[in-house]
Protein backbone atom coordinates (compact mmCIF):
# COMPACT_ATOMS: atom_id res chain seq x y z
CA UNK A 1 0.00 0.00 0.00
CA UNK A 2 1.22 3.51 -0.83
CA UNK A 3 0.60 6.62 1.25
CA UNK A 4 1.27 10.32 0.68
CA UNK A 5 0.90 12.77 3.60
CA UNK A 6 -2.32 14.80 3.22
CA UNK A 7 -2.77 13.14 -0.18
CA UNK A 8 -0.53 15.76 -1.80
CA UNK A 9 -0.46 15.02 -5.51
CA UNK A 10 -3.01 12.21 -5.13
CA UNK A 11 -5.90 12.57 -2.69
CA UNK A 12 -6.64 8.85 -2.83
CA UNK A 13 -3.27 8.14 -1.16
CA UNK A 14 -3.97 10.46 1.79
CA UNK A 15 -4.97 7.63 4.13
CA UNK A 16 -3.74 4.14 4.90
CA UNK A 17 -6.36 1.39 4.83
CA UNK A 18 -6.16 -1.46 7.34
CA UNK A 19 -8.56 -4.39 7.58
CA UNK A 20 -9.52 -5.20 11.16
CA UNK A 21 -11.89 -7.95 12.26
CA UNK A 22 -14.35 -8.70 15.04
CA UNK A 23 -14.35 -12.46 15.32
CA UNK A 24 -16.82 -13.73 17.94
CA UNK A 25 -19.95 -11.57 17.83
CA UNK A 26 -20.99 -7.93 17.73
CA UNK A 27 -18.81 -5.85 20.04
CA UNK A 28 -19.83 -3.33 22.67
CA UNK A 29 -16.64 -1.27 22.45
CA UNK A 30 -13.51 -1.03 20.37
CA UNK A 31 -10.22 0.92 20.45
CA UNK A 32 -7.60 1.06 17.67
CA UNK A 33 -4.03 2.14 18.37
CA UNK A 34 -0.98 2.85 16.20
CA UNK A 35 2.19 2.26 18.20
CA UNK A 36 5.93 2.06 17.85
CA UNK A 37 6.64 -0.89 20.06
CA UNK A 38 4.73 -0.04 23.22
CA UNK A 39 4.88 3.74 22.60
CA UNK A 40 1.50 5.12 21.61
CA UNK A 41 1.37 7.24 18.44
CA UNK A 42 -2.35 7.45 17.74
CA UNK A 43 -5.51 6.13 19.39
CA UNK A 44 -9.09 6.12 18.17
CA UNK A 45 -12.17 4.89 20.03
CA UNK A 46 -14.65 3.34 17.58
CA UNK A 47 -18.17 4.71 18.15
CA UNK A 48 -19.84 3.93 14.83
CA UNK A 49 -22.11 0.91 15.52
CA UNK A 50 -21.60 -0.25 11.92
CA UNK A 51 -17.91 -0.84 12.77
CA UNK A 52 -18.75 -2.88 15.88
CA UNK A 53 -20.55 -5.71 14.09
CA UNK A 54 -19.02 -9.15 13.68
CA UNK A 55 -16.85 -9.44 10.58
CA UNK A 56 -14.10 -7.53 8.82
CA UNK A 57 -14.03 -3.74 8.60
CA UNK A 58 -11.84 -1.19 6.81
CA UNK A 59 -10.19 1.32 9.09
CA UNK A 60 -8.26 4.36 7.83
CA UNK A 61 -5.35 6.32 9.34
CA UNK A 62 -4.01 9.61 7.94
CA UNK A 63 -0.58 9.30 9.59
CA UNK A 64 -1.11 11.99 12.23
CA UNK A 65 -0.49 11.36 15.92
CA UNK A 66 -2.78 12.37 18.77
CA UNK A 67 -1.27 15.87 18.75
CA UNK A 68 -2.03 16.49 15.09
CA UNK A 69 1.57 15.96 13.94
CA UNK A 70 2.70 13.81 11.02
CA UNK A 71 6.45 13.19 11.00
CA UNK A 72 7.71 11.07 8.10
CA UNK A 73 11.18 10.80 9.63
CA UNK A 74 9.79 9.17 12.79
CA UNK A 75 7.53 6.87 10.81
CA UNK A 76 10.27 5.64 8.48
CA UNK A 77 12.80 5.22 11.29
CA UNK A 78 10.38 3.44 13.65
CA UNK A 79 11.50 -0.12 14.43
CA UNK A 80 8.26 -1.57 15.81
CA UNK A 81 5.24 -0.06 14.10
CA UNK A 82 2.10 -2.00 14.89
CA UNK A 83 -1.66 -1.64 14.84
CA UNK A 84 -3.31 -2.86 18.03
CA UNK A 85 -7.08 -3.43 18.25
CA UNK A 86 -8.89 -3.99 21.50
CA UNK A 87 -12.43 -5.39 21.38
CA UNK A 88 -14.81 -5.72 24.32
CA UNK A 89 -17.83 -8.02 24.00
CA UNK A 90 -19.04 -7.80 27.56
CA UNK A 91 -17.88 -7.45 31.12
CA UNK A 92 -15.50 -10.40 31.10
CA UNK A 93 -14.97 -10.88 27.38
CA UNK A 94 -12.30 -9.10 25.38
CA UNK A 95 -10.05 -9.65 22.35
CA UNK A 96 -6.69 -8.24 21.24
CA UNK A 97 -5.15 -8.31 17.77
CA UNK A 98 -1.81 -6.90 16.65
CA UNK A 99 -0.65 -6.22 13.11
CA UNK A 100 2.99 -5.33 12.55
CA UNK A 101 3.97 -3.10 9.62
CA UNK A 102 6.75 -0.81 8.45
CA UNK A 103 6.98 2.36 6.38
CA UNK A 104 9.67 3.49 3.98
CA UNK A 105 10.10 6.17 1.34
CA UNK A 106 8.73 5.23 -2.08
CA UNK A 107 10.20 7.94 -4.35
CA UNK A 108 13.26 9.58 -2.76
CA UNK A 109 15.03 9.30 0.58
CA UNK A 110 16.35 12.88 0.79
CA UNK A 111 13.26 14.73 2.02
CA UNK A 112 11.39 14.53 5.34
CA UNK A 113 8.11 16.26 6.20
CA UNK A 114 6.80 17.30 9.58
CA UNK A 115 3.22 18.52 9.21
CA UNK A 116 1.33 20.32 11.98
CA UNK A 117 -2.37 20.08 11.21
CA UNK A 118 -3.22 22.55 13.98
CA UNK A 119 -0.93 25.41 12.92
CA UNK A 120 -1.16 24.56 9.19
CA UNK A 121 2.61 24.43 8.81
CA UNK A 122 4.88 22.03 6.93
CA UNK A 123 8.54 21.80 7.94
CA UNK A 124 10.65 20.22 5.22
CA UNK A 125 14.12 18.79 5.80
CA UNK A 126 16.02 18.67 2.51
CA UNK A 127 19.28 16.70 2.45
CA UNK A 128 22.00 17.72 -0.01
CA UNK A 129 25.61 16.65 -0.46
CA UNK A 130 27.87 19.66 -1.10
CA UNK A 131 31.54 19.20 -1.95
CA UNK A 132 34.48 21.59 -2.28
CA UNK A 133 34.92 22.28 -5.98
CA UNK A 134 38.16 24.17 -5.40
CA UNK A 135 39.39 27.60 -6.42
CA UNK A 136 39.98 29.10 -9.85
CA UNK A 137 41.81 32.33 -10.65
CA UNK A 138 44.15 32.92 -7.70
CA UNK A 139 47.10 30.60 -8.35
CA UNK A 140 50.25 31.93 -10.04
CA UNK A 141 52.42 29.72 -12.22
CA UNK A 142 56.01 29.80 -13.53
CA UNK A 143 56.29 30.64 -17.23
CA UNK A 144 58.82 28.05 -18.37
CA UNK A 145 58.66 29.22 -21.98
CA UNK A 146 60.46 32.50 -21.28
CA UNK A 147 64.25 32.85 -20.94
CA UNK A 148 63.73 34.24 -17.47
CA UNK A 149 61.27 32.14 -15.54
CA UNK A 150 58.61 34.72 -14.80
CA UNK A 151 55.63 34.14 -12.57
CA UNK A 152 52.37 34.54 -14.41
CA UNK A 153 49.27 35.29 -12.36
CA UNK A 154 45.60 35.20 -13.47
CA UNK A 155 45.08 38.88 -12.68
CA UNK A 156 47.85 39.84 -15.11
CA UNK A 157 45.33 39.35 -17.92
CA UNK A 158 42.91 41.96 -16.57
CA UNK A 159 43.14 45.11 -18.74
CA UNK A 160 44.46 48.19 -16.97
CA UNK A 161 41.45 50.04 -18.37
CA UNK A 162 39.12 47.77 -16.37
CA UNK A 163 41.02 48.26 -13.10
CA UNK A 164 41.11 52.01 -13.70
CA UNK A 165 37.39 52.04 -14.46
CA UNK A 166 36.19 49.96 -11.51
CA UNK A 167 38.83 51.27 -9.04
CA UNK A 168 39.15 47.84 -7.39
CA UNK A 169 42.27 45.73 -7.02
CA UNK A 170 42.01 42.12 -8.22
CA UNK A 171 41.39 39.44 -5.61
CA UNK A 172 44.55 37.42 -4.98
CA UNK A 173 43.08 34.87 -2.56
CA UNK A 174 39.70 33.37 -1.69
CA UNK A 175 37.32 35.71 0.07
CA UNK A 176 34.95 32.85 0.85
CA UNK A 177 36.11 29.43 2.02
CA UNK A 178 34.21 26.22 1.35
CA UNK A 179 32.36 26.39 4.67
CA UNK A 180 31.27 29.95 3.82
CA UNK A 181 30.00 28.85 0.41
CA UNK A 182 28.25 25.87 1.91
CA UNK A 183 26.33 28.06 4.37
CA UNK A 184 25.35 30.47 1.60
CA UNK A 185 24.13 27.60 -0.58
CA UNK A 186 22.07 26.05 2.23
CA UNK A 187 20.57 29.42 3.16
CA UNK A 188 19.79 30.19 -0.48
CA UNK A 189 17.94 26.91 -1.04
CA UNK A 190 15.93 27.36 2.16
CA UNK A 191 15.06 30.99 1.43
CA UNK A 192 14.01 30.57 -2.18
CA UNK A 193 12.11 27.28 -1.69
CA UNK A 194 10.13 28.21 1.44
CA UNK A 195 6.65 29.71 1.10
CA UNK A 196 5.42 31.65 4.13
CA UNK A 197 2.90 34.34 4.99
CA UNK A 198 0.92 35.35 1.90
CA UNK A 199 3.12 33.01 -0.14
CA UNK A 200 1.28 29.91 1.17
CA UNK A 201 0.31 26.68 -0.59
CA UNK A 202 -3.18 25.22 -0.77
CA UNK A 203 -3.59 21.64 0.45
CA UNK A 204 -7.07 20.14 0.62
CA UNK A 205 -8.55 23.65 0.39
CA UNK A 206 -6.55 24.85 3.39
CA UNK A 207 -3.64 27.29 3.53
CA UNK A 208 -0.30 25.85 4.68
CA UNK A 209 3.03 27.58 5.22
CA UNK A 210 6.06 25.62 4.07
CA UNK A 211 9.46 26.12 5.70
CA UNK A 212 12.41 24.36 4.05
CA UNK A 213 15.46 23.54 6.14
CA UNK A 214 18.37 22.39 3.95
CA UNK A 215 21.17 20.38 5.53
CA UNK A 216 24.45 19.01 4.18
CA UNK A 217 24.89 15.31 4.94
CA UNK A 218 26.42 12.19 3.36
CA UNK A 219 23.60 9.70 3.95
CA UNK A 220 20.14 9.59 2.35
CA UNK A 221 20.96 12.62 0.23
CA UNK A 222 20.78 13.98 -3.30
CA UNK A 223 23.64 13.52 -5.75
CA UNK A 224 26.69 15.55 -4.75
CA UNK A 225 27.22 19.06 -6.16
CA UNK A 226 30.52 20.97 -6.17
CA UNK A 227 30.82 24.56 -4.91
CA UNK A 228 33.58 26.39 -6.80
CA UNK A 229 35.18 29.79 -6.10
CA UNK A 230 36.01 31.70 -9.29
CA UNK A 231 37.72 35.06 -9.93
CA UNK A 232 40.17 36.82 -12.31
CA UNK A 233 39.02 34.76 -15.30
CA UNK A 234 36.05 34.02 -17.49
CA UNK A 235 32.66 33.52 -15.86
CA UNK A 236 32.23 29.94 -14.62
CA UNK A 237 28.79 28.51 -15.30
CA UNK A 238 26.63 26.48 -12.92
CA UNK A 239 24.69 23.34 -13.79
CA UNK A 240 23.16 20.21 -12.29
CA UNK A 241 22.21 17.42 -14.73
CA UNK A 242 21.37 15.07 -11.84
CA UNK A 243 21.15 11.30 -11.85
CA UNK A 244 21.20 9.26 -15.06
CA UNK A 245 17.73 7.95 -15.92
CA UNK A 246 17.83 7.91 -19.71
CA UNK A 247 19.76 8.90 -22.82
CA UNK A 248 19.33 12.66 -22.37
CA UNK A 249 20.60 12.68 -18.79
CA UNK A 250 23.41 10.25 -19.73
CA UNK A 251 24.73 12.67 -22.35
CA UNK A 252 24.27 15.61 -19.98
CA UNK A 253 26.29 13.89 -17.25
CA UNK A 254 29.16 13.30 -19.69
CA UNK A 255 29.48 16.92 -20.78
CA UNK A 256 27.86 19.00 -18.01
CA UNK A 257 29.33 19.29 -14.49
CA UNK A 258 27.30 19.22 -11.28
CA UNK A 259 28.52 22.57 -9.98
CA UNK A 260 27.47 25.87 -8.45
CA UNK A 261 29.99 28.65 -9.10
CA UNK A 262 30.75 31.67 -6.93
CA UNK A 263 31.87 34.34 -9.41
CA UNK A 264 33.38 37.39 -7.68
CA UNK A 265 35.87 40.16 -8.34
CA UNK A 266 37.05 40.64 -11.93
CA UNK A 267 35.15 38.30 -14.26
CA UNK A 268 35.37 38.18 -18.06
CA UNK A 269 32.14 37.81 -20.05
CA UNK A 270 31.56 37.16 -23.72
CA UNK A 271 30.26 40.33 -25.38
CA UNK A 272 28.99 40.79 -28.93
CA UNK A 273 29.57 44.54 -29.12
CA UNK A 274 32.61 46.88 -29.05
CA UNK A 275 33.75 47.06 -25.46
CA UNK A 276 36.78 49.07 -24.24
CA UNK A 277 36.92 46.79 -21.16
CA UNK A 278 37.03 43.66 -23.37
CA UNK A 279 34.21 42.01 -21.47
CA UNK A 280 35.73 42.40 -18.04
CA UNK A 281 33.44 43.42 -15.17
CA UNK A 282 33.86 43.68 -11.42
CA UNK A 283 31.42 41.69 -9.27
CA UNK A 284 31.07 43.12 -5.76
CA UNK A 285 30.88 40.64 -2.89
CA UNK A 286 27.25 41.46 -2.02
CA UNK A 287 26.17 40.83 -5.61
CA UNK A 288 28.17 37.59 -5.73
CA UNK A 289 26.49 36.40 -2.52
CA UNK A 290 22.90 37.04 -3.64
CA UNK A 291 23.61 35.54 -7.06
CA UNK A 292 25.22 32.44 -5.56
CA UNK A 293 22.31 31.89 -3.14
CA UNK A 294 19.80 32.13 -5.97
CA UNK A 295 21.91 29.90 -8.24
CA UNK A 296 22.18 27.25 -5.50
CA UNK A 297 18.39 27.24 -5.14
CA UNK A 298 17.97 26.96 -8.91
CA UNK A 299 20.50 24.17 -9.47
CA UNK A 300 19.37 22.05 -6.51
CA UNK A 301 15.84 22.74 -7.70
CA UNK A 302 16.61 20.76 -10.85
CA UNK A 303 16.87 17.62 -8.73
CA UNK A 304 13.44 18.36 -7.25
CA UNK A 305 11.81 19.06 -10.62
CA UNK A 306 13.36 15.96 -12.11
CA UNK A 307 12.21 13.76 -9.22
CA UNK A 308 8.55 14.75 -9.44
CA UNK A 309 8.15 15.97 -13.03
CA UNK A 310 10.78 14.09 -15.04
CA UNK A 311 13.98 14.95 -16.90
CA UNK A 312 12.36 16.94 -19.72
CA UNK A 313 10.36 19.05 -17.27
CA UNK A 314 13.58 19.86 -15.43
CA UNK A 315 15.89 20.42 -18.39
CA UNK A 316 13.38 22.62 -20.22
CA UNK A 317 13.02 24.84 -17.14
CA UNK A 318 9.25 24.44 -17.04
CA UNK A 319 8.88 25.04 -20.81
CA UNK A 320 10.96 28.24 -20.69
CA UNK A 321 14.09 26.92 -22.45
CA UNK A 322 15.18 24.53 -25.16
CA UNK A 323 15.89 20.97 -24.09
CA UNK A 324 19.45 20.38 -25.32
CA UNK A 325 21.09 23.81 -25.52
CA UNK A 326 19.22 25.25 -22.50
CA UNK A 327 18.65 28.48 -24.43
CA UNK A 328 15.94 30.92 -23.32
CA UNK A 329 12.80 30.52 -25.42
CA UNK A 330 11.65 33.78 -27.05
CA UNK A 331 8.21 34.95 -25.98
CA UNK A 332 6.94 34.33 -29.52
CA UNK A 333 7.84 30.65 -29.10
CA UNK A 334 6.23 30.21 -25.69
CA UNK A 335 8.92 31.76 -23.49
CA UNK A 336 8.43 34.28 -20.70
CA UNK A 337 9.36 37.89 -20.10
CA UNK A 338 10.80 38.78 -16.70
CA UNK A 339 7.80 39.82 -14.53
CA UNK A 340 7.52 43.55 -13.80
CA UNK A 341 5.98 42.81 -10.40
CA UNK A 342 5.09 39.90 -8.16
CA UNK A 343 7.00 36.67 -7.66
CA UNK A 344 9.64 35.39 -10.05
CA UNK A 345 9.89 31.62 -10.56
CA UNK A 346 13.25 30.36 -9.30
CA UNK A 347 13.26 27.60 -11.94
CA UNK A 348 12.25 29.46 -15.10
CA UNK A 349 14.48 31.15 -17.66
CA UNK A 350 13.31 34.63 -18.63
CA UNK A 351 13.82 37.07 -21.47
CA UNK A 352 15.27 40.42 -20.33
CA UNK A 353 16.63 38.89 -17.12
CA UNK A 354 16.91 41.40 -14.26
CA UNK A 355 17.94 39.19 -11.35
CA UNK A 356 15.67 40.78 -8.76
CA UNK A 357 16.47 38.05 -6.26
CA UNK A 358 14.25 39.39 -3.46
CA UNK A 359 11.23 38.38 -5.58
CA UNK A 360 12.52 34.95 -6.60
CA UNK A 361 10.74 31.94 -5.06
CA UNK A 362 9.70 28.42 -5.91
CA UNK A 363 6.16 28.36 -7.25
CA UNK A 364 3.29 26.79 -5.34
CA UNK A 365 3.21 24.00 -7.93
CA UNK A 366 6.89 23.19 -7.46
CA UNK A 367 6.69 23.26 -3.67
CA UNK A 368 3.71 20.91 -3.78
CA UNK A 369 5.79 18.74 -6.10
CA UNK A 370 8.55 18.72 -3.48
CA UNK A 371 6.08 17.73 -0.77
CA UNK A 372 4.69 14.92 -2.91
CA UNK A 373 8.14 13.32 -2.98
CA UNK A 374 7.52 12.20 0.62
CA UNK A 375 5.35 9.37 -0.71
CA UNK A 376 5.66 6.25 1.48
CA UNK A 377 5.04 2.56 1.07
CA UNK A 378 3.36 0.64 3.89
CA UNK A 379 4.33 -3.00 4.15
CA UNK A 380 2.86 -5.57 6.54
Amino acid sequence: MNFTPLGIGNEELGKMKFTIGIHNKDAKERVVQIRDGSNLIYEERIKDPNLLTQGEHDWYWDGFDNNGILDTKKLTEAKGLNLLTKVWYGTDEDEFDTLKFKMKYKKVDWVDLKINKNTKRVDVTLRVDLKDGGTKGVKCRKDTNSIIEEEKCPWDKIPKEAIKYFLNEPLKSRTKGFEDLKKLALDGISEHWSRKGERFVMINEEKYEVSVNTIDVKKNTMDDVNLTFNTNRKSLGSSNPGTIDGLISLVANIFVPERVSYNVGYIKYDVDFPDPLKGWRYIDEWIAISTFKYTSAHEIGHTILKAYGGTVHSYKHEKSSTLITQSVLPVKKGGFDYPDKGDVDVMKYYNHERNDYARVFATEENVLGLLSLSKLSVEE
